[in-house]
């Protein structure tokens, strides 16, 4: 949450206005078992998007499963995909460094299981939803929001996956993901001056099932499946603070497939790393700010409300 918090703050910052002429919106995808139920969120932009944060109530009836990022238009999970059972809805913050400005820009695909009194629709939560981009003259209004009727939902899905045979899998998802960034970063200001990595991958077909981090010795192996491997999420915490061994970070899609990056001792990021490193760089370091400024207001309040007192 705090995370979230410092990368949201940090972008409504730097690109202070909310978006006009959007559109967030459901289409029916290919369900890939039976018995269940794919939406796929969309984005229209005539605008370039940078950031969105929302969050999708599930209908009654309706069980959720997962959320799948294949082949979104996403570059950052600023918060990934999670179910909160007791409202029923699944909630998730994206970054689009550039913006996005176009139609049909999938997002991520939701699958559930749909109950003998399904009923109601998919639709977003408007007092959390926010999208952003990087121009000051746009009018602080809100964008377009469009629900999916859960029968629509299950029709939809139906039809495709018939369509598309498979078991409603447009292709067997047999590749690796293709894009693994991770950097190593340490800041005063966050994680008490903890040495931390931050990682991003994405698959094109399945999408990303998890991450897993192991740290090695000082010489590189390449006897994968004997390290000890941890499952980890963005930012982790090294628990080599030397910085003496190589650090090897997994990403593993739904098909089971995956892709292994390595970073050197005391190196900052895999030779992989190098086109998105300075993005990297500008996140973590405005965000160290961010958290200073809001330790500030909060010390400033918690005076402020014991004078009083």
């Amino acid at each position: 949450m705090i995370k979230k918090l410092l990368l949201l703050t940090t972008y409504y910052l730097l690109f202070t206005s909310t978006v006009f002429g959007a559109r967030l919106y459901f289409e029916p995808a290919p369900s890939q078992t039976e018995g269940e139920i794919a939406v796929a969120v969309k984005l229209d932009a005539d605008v370039p998007v940078n950031v969105l944060e929302t969050a999708v109530r599930i209908p009654d009836g309706v069980s959720f499963v997962r959320a799948g990022d294949g082949g979104s238009i996403v570059e950052l999970w600023i918060e990934q995909a999670k179910y909160d059972a007791a409202g029923r809805e699944v909630s998730f913050a994206a970054m689009i460094p550039g913006g996005f400005i176009g139609t049909g820009g999938k997002v991520l695909t939701l699958y559930a299981k749909r109950g003998s009194h399904a009923s109601g629709e998919f639709r977003f939560v408007s007092e959390k939803t926010a999208l952003y981009l990087n121009s000051p003259a746009a009018p602080p209004e809100t964008a377009e929001l469009a629900s999916i009727a859960v029968s629509e939902a299950i029709e939809g899905s139906q039809a495709l996956a018939a369509r598309i045979g498979n078991g409603g899998n447009e292709a067997k998802d047999t590749e690796p993901p293709y894009a693994f960034y991770a950097a190593v970063s340490q800041n005063p200001h966050m994680f008490e001056g903890m040495h931390y990595i931050a990682f991003y991958a994405k698959d094109e077909l399945s999408g990303i099932l998890r991450y897993e981090v192991a740290e090695g010795s000082a010489e590189e192996t390449f006897q994968y499946q004997s390290l000890d491997w941890t499952e980890a999420s963005s930012p982790h915490i090294l628990a080599d603070q030397t910085r003496s061994g190589h650090i090897y970070v997994k990403a593993v899609d739904h098909a089971g497939n995956e892709r292994i990056i390595v970073i050197p001792p005391g190196g900052l990021y895999s030779q992989e790393d190098a086109p998105k490193y300075l993005l990297w760089s500008i996140i973590i370091g405005i965000s160290a700010l961010v958290l200073v400024a809001l330790a500030l207001l909060f010390y400033a309040y918690t005076v402020r409300k014991h004078t009083k007192t």
